[in-house]
């Protein structure tokens, strides 16, 4: 079968988004998951394991899953976000490999406002 990013991707019973990335274990070179990007709802992509997947039947390139649209909820998403102290690092599963993405500084909790414009007065 082959992949390409932007692929139609179909559940059993409803269209359901597009291939967004794959994801591939580096020590046996293997194709692990399918990255799903959703179109209808919360927008959140989610990790399909590539044996839930087959070749469409339609000349569009479209890959079917062996799964519902309600099903595919059931699977992990692929971001997520967690707020940690400055030090601090989020592991929830010691064999997930991938780091921040998007690291957000938040300003310290110092009771002064540095979102404020300062005003000076000369006299």
């Amino acid at each position: 079968m082959r992949l390409d990013l932007g692929s139609p991707v179909r559940c059993t019973d409803d269209a359901f988004g597009e291939l967004a990335d794959v994801v591939v274990d580096p020590k046996t070179r293997r194709l692990t998951h399918l990255v799903v990007q959703p179109r209808k709802w919360d927008g959140q992509a989610r990790l399909v394991p590539v044996d839930r997947a087959r070749a469409g039947e339609s000349a569009d390139a479209t890959i079917s899953l062996d799964c519902t649209v309600a099903e595919m909820r059931e699977f992990e998403f692929v971001r997520e976000s967690a707020y940690v102290r400055l030090g601090e690092a989020h592991v929830e599963d010691p064999h997930w490999d991938v780091g921040i993405e998007q690291p957000l500084a938040l300003p310290p909790a110092s009771g002064v406002d540095t979102f404020s414009p300062s005003t000076s007065t000369r006299t």
